[in-house]
Parts: structure tokens; C-alpha cells; sequence
């Protein structure tokens, strides 16, 4: 069975059992009890990517990258951006991982679609 991308559809982050089928976790990215859950899933070593569907049909793929300092080599920093492909990749900046907001997410895929207008 093929793997299932990580995704949030408008608020709901769903992280997916691929062997079984199934969500083994659900976040709503409006609710601050959830919030600790989300940052912590984002800085995960094994957390390399998700897909954000906004109800508006805006989307795209969100990936994290790895930066070092100059000097630092043994000190990564990870940063998130936001990817969308319609002819040619378009690729924005989104911040560290407590900036991945609802609201950034939002922001950030409908910015990319406006672009695929021009």
C-alpha cells in the first residue's frame, strides 16, 4: 500500500497508519491544546514534509530544510517552505516550526495560487 502524506485539510492535521489504513492522529491547528502536539510532530528528525488543502481549494506541499550556521556545522537549524508546481515550482518561505500557524498556512497557499495567476 503506498504511503499517505501527512496533510491538513483547512484546520485538521491528520497523520496517517499507511499498513493499517487509518488516522493515528488528528490535530485541530485552531485549538491551543493541540498546539504542543503539533510543534512537537513538526520538529520530529523523521518530519520531513505534509500537504495543507485549505477549503478554498488553495494547496501545497510544506517542506522542511535544513540550514547550519556558518562555522557550525554540528548545530542545524530547520526551516519550513512552501512549495506549489503549475508550469514551474514556486517556492516560499514559511518560518521555523512553531510559525506554522492555521493562519500562515492559509496565507502562505493562497499567496502561491495569486502567483500562478499572474
Amino acid at each position: 500500500m503506498a504511503k499517505k502524506t501527512p496533510t491538513v485539510h483547512d484546520t485538521i492535521f491528520t497523520l496517517w497508519d499507511s499498513e493499517n489504513d487509518q488516522a493515528i492522529m488528528q490535530l485541530d491547528l485552531t485549538n491551543l491544546k493541540d498546539w504542543p502536539y503539533w510543534v512537537d510532530w513538526l520538529d520530529r528528525p523523521t518530519t520531513k514534509s505534509f500537504r495543507y488543502v485549505g477549503k478554498d481549494g488553495t494547496a501545497c506541499t510544506v517542506v522542511k530544510e535544513t540550514r547550519y550556521s556558518f562555522g557550525k556545522k554540528d548545530k542545524p537549524l530547520f526551516y519550513w517552505y512552501a512549495h506549489r508546481r503549475l508550469g514551474r515550482l514556486r517556492k516560499k518561505f514559511v518560518g521555523k516550526s512553531e510559525d506554522l500557524t492555521y493562519q500562515t498556512l492559509k496565507e502562505v497557499a493562497f499567496e502561491l495560487s495569486q502567483r500562478e495567476l499572474l
